[in-house]
């Protein structure tokens, strides 16, 4: 029963284009103050026929603080998903996101991988966030979907 519920929610925020809050998650800052946190994701197993993984996605929506004085860059495709062994990077075409200083944005990202969404999963975002040019150290944002 709990899986049908799970799986009509699914379906629903699938086709309403929502996301789902993840059930756990860091938030990561820099030592700028530059933040990043994990607003909701979606998570879908799709199976064949007979029940076997054809493919799985992955789509989450970021918030990004920039309380510095310089502006932030955020190069999506340098967002690296991490999940078991495994390593990808965003499926669309590489954005640019510019975020103001003082202010926030927020930032889609979508995925295809080969793990079960039941799995842990890590985005790598230290080489994708430039603050006045320079890299911007910061944690890898970990989250559970399931």
């Amino acid at each position: 029963m709990k899986r049908m519920v799970s799986l009509l929610i699914s379906i629903g925020c699938a086709l309403a284009g929502c996301y789902l809050r993840p059930i756990a998650t860091n938030s990561p800052k820099s030592s700028e103050g530059v933040h990043v946190t994990l607003v909701g994701q979606e998570c879908v197993d799709r199976m064949g026929s007979e029940g076997d993984p054809v493919s799985r996605s992955l789509a989450v929506k970021l918030k990004v603080d920039n309380p510095t004085t310089e502006q932030l860059r955020f190069e999506t495709r340098r967002a690296e998903l991490k999940v078991e062994e495994d390593i990808r990077i965003p499926i669309r075409e590489s954005e640019n996101v510019l975020v103001a200083p003082g202010d926030s944005r927020e930032v889609e990202l979508e995925y295809l991988h080969h793990s079960l969404c039941a799995q842990d999963f890590a985005i790598e975002l230290d080489k994708a966030l430039t603050v006045g040019g320079r890299p911007v150290e910061i944690a890898a944002l970990h989250f559970s979907a399931q």
